[in-house]
């Protein structure tokens, strides 16, 4: 399994925005995560961690790697990896080499046991997302269900279950609290569990547990039979599947987080959880606790008080800068820093002695 978190506390705390799973021999994950009004800070630090696994023996043929990482706004982009040179200066710590990946060119690449406690990692330098100025409320619950007590189906919010009952898992426990009661499927022919349309205009993140057969002495699910996560939107007949959950990469209960599409956004959305088959009764059972969908945090649009892409080299002392020293306005000897399309210009820091930027007083009141 891997985890794209983000901290914006300089590192101290990571918050999972997307997990996925790598499997072996997969051609490629083209991951795409939305950023969050939560994100939204002076600089926001980004990191993809692979959990340690034993599976990683240090041969090339259970290597992995990561290429191609941005993060996109609606003008230029804030950081961009493609490793085409082989010293990257937006990684400011990782597990991997910089080196030629199959036949896609230059990746990060990590292959082994990883020597660093939480696994395989690959850190961001800090990148400025741009904030906003006024937050007009707090963010809340638009949505949550724990089955305690057991909901009535259909009901306030539910619209149907099938091949499933709200009760204790047969085969190992999926909720560390409360009674550790969830939906659970072990009924032949389709299985799935489905809302009635919710408002989810402001939606941002769903979250639930989930469990897919594994220990505890369930069956184990067989390829086929993975649980996928669909929507509805109003006044649509078709589901659309935004998640899809591997039959064996669940086998312990496990917490999920998907960050929402725009299509789902809306104010009549239903939701369904739905195993894609199964091999009948008693077979590939599975469970889901701990649904929780929260709302995006309502913002006014940001204004710029002071900002320098270096692509003319600015004068110091001057009208933004008083002074730079153990430095000059380059191109980075390490490849470049900027953004698509900009200049690959740069406050570029090489020499003995103190090395420091300076900018002029400026008006900050209105700054957040």
């Amino acid at each position: 399994m891997a985890d794209l978190q983000y901290s914006t506390d300089n590192g101290s705390t990571y918050h999972t925005l997307y997990s996925f799973r790598i499997s072996k021999g997969d051609a490629g994950v083209h991951v795409i995560a939305n950023v969050t009004a939560r994100m939204r800070a002076v600089v926001t630090t980004f990191q993809l961690r692979v959990k340690q696994s034993s599976s990683f023996s240090g041969t090339d043929s259970q290597a992995w790697a990561l290429d191609n990482f941005a993060v996109l706004g609606s003008g230029p982009q804030y950081i961009e990896g493609d490793f085409d040179s082989t010293t990257s200066c937006n990684f400011l710590a990782q597990t991997g080499t910089v080196k030629p990946f199959q036949s896609s060119g230059n990746a990060l690449t990590f292959s082994g046991n990883a020597t660093s406690s939480v696994g395989h990692f690959a850190t961001s330098v800090p990148v400025h997302v741009p904030h906003v100025s006024t937050v007009t409320s707090p963010a809340g619950v638009l949505f949550e269900e724990n089955f305690e007590p057991v909901p009535s189906i259909p009901g306030t919010y539910w619209a149907s279950i099938q091949g499933g009952k709200i009760a204790l898992p047969d085969c190992g426990s999926i909720d560390s609290f409360g009674t550790g009661l969830a939906a659970v499927f072990t009924l032949a022919g389709s299985r799935y569990i489905q809302t009635k349309p919710l408002d989810l205009t402001n939606a941002e993140t769903l979250s639930f547990k989930i469990k897919i057969g594994g220990e505890g002495g369930c069956e184990s699910a067989e390829s086929g039979e993975d649980v996928v996560v669909e929507y509805q939107s109003s006044g649509s007949s078709l589901f659309v599947e935004m998640k899809r959950l591997n039959y064996n990469a669940y086998a312990s209960s496990t917490s999920v987080v998907v960050s929402l599409p725009v299509g789902v956004r809306a104010a009549s959305t239903v939701l369904r959880w739905r195993q894609l088959s199964n091999s009948g009764s008693q077979f590939d059972e599975w469970a889901i606790d701990n649904i929780r969908v929260t709302d995006v945090v309502p913002v006014t649009a940001a204004t710029t008080i002071f900002s320098e892409h270096f692509d003319t080299a600015p004068t110091t002392p001057g009208l933004k800068w008083q002074s730079i020293r153990g430095g000059s306005f380059a191109t980075p000897d390490c490849g470049s820093i900027a953004a698509s399309g900009l200049s690959s210009r740069a406050a570029f820091f090489s020499g003995t002695g103190t090395r420091s930027i300076t900018t002029q007083p400026l008006d900050l009141s209105g700054a957040r």
